[in-house]
C-alpha cells in the first residue's frame, strides 16, 4: 500500500480551507453576490429629448431609485458615445433611497440628425447586474447656422 504524503495543517489553515469550500460554491451559484431584494430603476426610464440644437452642451438629470431595503453599489457608469459625460461615475444608492445622476450631452461637434446613445450602469445586484438607459435626441442646426 502506498504511503500518503504527510500534510501538516494548522488549525487556522484548516478553518480557512473549510470556509473556502463552503463559501465558493455558494458564490458560484450566484448566492451572496450583492443585494437580492433591491431593484434599481431610472426615472425616467428612457430619455427621449426631442430636438436639440447642435453646437452646445445640454445638462440633464435622472433619478436612480432603489426599490429595495439593501443599498445598491454602482460599480461603474459607462456611455456608448464620448459625447455624453456622467457624474458620478460610481456610488451607492441607499435602500429605499435615490441618487441623482447628471448627464451632459455635448453636441458641439455633432452634425444634424438622429442620435441614439445608451448609458449603462453596472451594479452589485445579483439579479440585475446592469441597468441600461436609452438616450434619444434629434440634433438640429443652430439658428445662426441657418442664416446666410
Amino acid at each position: 500500500m502506498p504511503a500518503w504524503p504527510r500534510c501538516d495543517l494548522t488549525a487556522a489553515a484548516s478553518a480557512a480551507v473549510l470556509l473556502a469550500l463552503l463559501i465558493l460554491p455558494a458564490r458560484a451559484q450566484g448566492q451572496d453576490a450583492g443585494p437580492r431584494d433591491s431593484v434599481l430603476v431610472c426615472e425616467p426610464a428612457t430619455l427621449d429629448l426631442g430636438a436639440l440644437p447642435a453646437g452646445g452642451r445640454h445638462p440633464l438629470e435622472v433619478v436612480l431609485r432603489n426599490r429595495g431595503k439593501t443599498p445598491i453599489r454602482l460599480r461603474y457608469i459607462h456611455t456608448q458615445c464620448d459625447c455624453t459625460l456622467t457624474s458620478p461615475h460610481e456610488g451607492v444608492v441607499p435602500g429605499g433611497g435615490s441618487l441623482v445622476l447628471v448627464l451632459e450631452l455635448n453636441l458641439e461637434d455633432r452634425e444634424p440628425g438622429p442620435l441614439e446613445e445608451q448609458v449603462t450602469i453596472l451594479t452589485d445586484v445579483a439579479r440585475q447586474p446592469e441597468l441600461n438607459i436609452p438616450v434619444r435626441v434629434t440634433v438640429v442646426a443652430r439658428r445662426d447656422q441657418d442664416a446666410p
